[in-house]
């Protein structure tokens, strides 16, 4: 039950957090468009890792579109509903409602991720890296709206830089990414530390890389009323723009201004293995996943993931 009295939040005037009232309103606290794209993202989720195989060619076309973008949207989607949830939060129930719910859910997430993992099922499972973020999304909650987006839009130029340039600090220079943390290795203080760099820098699914959206989604969650149709329009049409311009400008980089040609230069180098694969870049990223290679600086490298 709802405690009584007034809840108040940073940004209690914020379009995202209030609910509509009124004679004859009926809310019944679900948002289709939300449920209906993180419905779009669970399904891109079921198709890559059940489906065939990730190609240029017939049903595979469908698989690359979903390869490595499903689990990027299902991540914005829960920065989304992280602030979407504030609105039933009450900040006078002190620190243990506010934060012992937090702990206990990361707490199962992370004890779920590592247990399926462990099992080897043949799929990277993203769990114990959604305890993480958890964790890390509630400072950055109380935050007011224009400095919570201005940290959001730093964080996407920032965390694959750094993974970019603290990867060969941590030994991870060409090879050794896009691991997820195991049982087996909290039985050692060196296992322990390859799970800490995992979650934050070099895993499948690391903070550095995949944290800024959830960041963007909770900037989004402030800045946008879903419920109005318009709204979400506009956000459609905004996010195709902004997809087109991302892929567009990354296609001219490699294609137009030569990185492609440099990308391949450096992986002669660094990853001979994969000079003789049909696509040497995708076979290098292959192995790499949410964590960003430290192979070449060039437009391109630093991509998500192989069909990103």
């Amino acid at each position: 039950m709802k405690p009584a009295g007034p809840t108040t939040s940073p940004d209690r005037g914020d379009p995202a957090v209030r609910r509509a009232s009124g004679p004859g309103h009926v809310d019944s606290g679900r948002l289709a468009g939300v449920d209906a794209v993180r419905g779009l993202a669970v399904l891109g989720m079921f198709a890559v890792h059940v489906g065939p195989g990730a190609r240029p060619e017939g049903a595979g076309f469908l698989i690359v579109a979903a390869d490595g973008r499903a689990p990027a949207l299902f991540t914005l989607l829960a920065g989304f509903s992280l602030v979407l949830a504030q609105r039933d939060r009450d900040p006078a129930g002190g620190w243990t409602r506010r934060y012992r719910p937090l702990l206990i859910r990361s707490a199962i997430l992370a004890l779920l991720g590592v247990f399926l993992a462990s099992l080897w099922p043949g799929i990277l499972v993203i769990l114990a890296f959604f305890a993480v973020y958890f964790l890390a999304a509630e400072p950055f909650s109380r935050l007011a709206t224009p400095l919570l987006a201005a940290v959001a839009a730093l964080s996407v130029v920032a965390g694959p830089l750094l993974s970019f340039l603290l990867g060969p600090v941590f030994g991870y220079g060409t090879s050794g990414r896009g691991l997820v943390p195991e049982a087996a290795d909290f039985t050692s203080w060196a296992g322990l530390g390859r799970v800490l760099c995992e979650l934050l820098l070099t895993g499948a699914y690391p903070l550095a890389t995949y944290f800024p959206y959830v960041l963007a989604g909770m900037a989004l969650a402030r800045l946008c009323d879903v419920r109005e149709r318009a709204v979400a329009g506009r956000m459609a049409v905004w996010g195709t723009a902004a997809a087109v311009a991302g892929y567009g400008s990354a296609w001219l980089a490699a294609h137009v201004f030569g990185s492609r040609g440099r990308l391949l230069d450096a992986i002669a180098v660094h990853h001979p293995q994969a000079a003789a694969a049909a696509d040497p870049v995708r076979e290098v990223l292959r192995g790499q996943y949410g964590a960003v290679p430290s192979t070449s600086a060039s437009p391109g490298a630093g991509r998500l993931h192989p069909s990103a």
